[in-house]
């Protein structure tokens, strides 16, 4: 299953709540303007390092030196700006909650990024240009400005972004084991059912919509650093056999039953991992 594939609401138990899937999707959209703006952090700050080595200043700084740093904290200021403006906007379509004040936190410390630290900055480089600087001065503003490149917005940016990514981490495996309880104690009830006397049609649509249910669970892991886990991905051969079965349920009762009760194993597996998991980042 792709990250683009819908899930089908009308093939999902009622009980399966869709919301939290939706909110990882709106959380997620951030996750690629958080690793942006670190990245492009990391770059500027080696950038500047090369600009500033080995310079003793004593004829002044360049001119072309001071469009480099003005171009340097224009650009990130764009960026960073560009970061705030879509946190909010997703903010703006979140409801209420723990989520909501999640992208809060994040949005207020991208502001900090693009306004408070890019206006120093932009304020000692207009220092910078006064031609009656001596070395000294000159060299201690540089070195303000590495603080504020490397440490103040580089190391800002990167903590910021591996705290947006732990949280989405852990809110995945959070969803996933609501969903996974859900879907466990459903195939549990359908492999009982599969060996009474229930009607083919009714135990096809039990089973599909576990499916479905299963499909939602996979999406929620692509919201995931890691992404689908390989539990999921090698169980495609286990589901290709139930689903054979399911063609003609009467004719492989059976079989049915058999592979349904393989399957139910392999969720209440994954399950108990997928616990596990969350166990440990919290």
């Amino acid at each position: 299953m792709s990250e683009t594939d819908p899930i089908n609401l009308s093939f999902v138990s009622r009980n399966f709540d869709l919301t939290h899937l939706n909110i990882l999707k709106q959380k997620n959209q951030l996750m690629d303007s958080w690793e942006e703006v670190a990245n492009k952090n990391r770059a500027k700050a080696k950038e500047f390092q090369q600009l500033n080595k080995g310079k003793n200043y004593h004829e002044g700084i360049l001119e072309s030196d001071i469009e480099s740093l003005v171009k340097m904290n224009e650009d990130l200021k764009e960026l960073e700006l560009l970061a705030y403006r879509k946190n909010l906007h997703v903010l703006m379509s979140m409801p209420r909650g723990t989520d909501a004040q999640e992208i809060a936190m994040l949005s207020q410390s991208m502001g900090k990024l693009a306004k408070s630290i890019r206006s120093q900055n932009q304020i000692i480089i207009e220092k910078l240009e006064n031609p009656q600087n001596d070395p000294k001065e000159i060299k201690r503003m540089m070195s303000k400005l590495g603080q504020n490149f490397q440490k103040n917005t580089f190391g800002f940016s990167g903590n910021l972004r591996n705290v947006a990514r732990s949280l989405q981490d852990q809110h995945v495996y959070t969803v996933a084991s609501s969903y996974l309880k859900q879907l466990n104690k459903q195939q549990k009830e359908l492999s009982k059912m599969a060996k009474e006397e229930h009607s083919s049609t009714f135990l096809g649509r039990r089973q599909e919509i576990a499916f479905h249910q299963w499909d939602a669970i996979s999406k929620v892991f692509t919201y995931e650093r890691r992404g689908i886990p390989s539990a999921i991905k090698n169980s495609s051969r286990e589901q290709g056999k139930l689903l054979s079965t399911m063609e003609d349920i009467s004719a492989n009762r059976n079989e049915f039953s058999q592979q349904v009760e393989k399957w139910s194993k392999i969720v209440e597996q994954f399950y108990k991992e997928t616990e596990r998991n969350l166990s440990n980042q919290v």
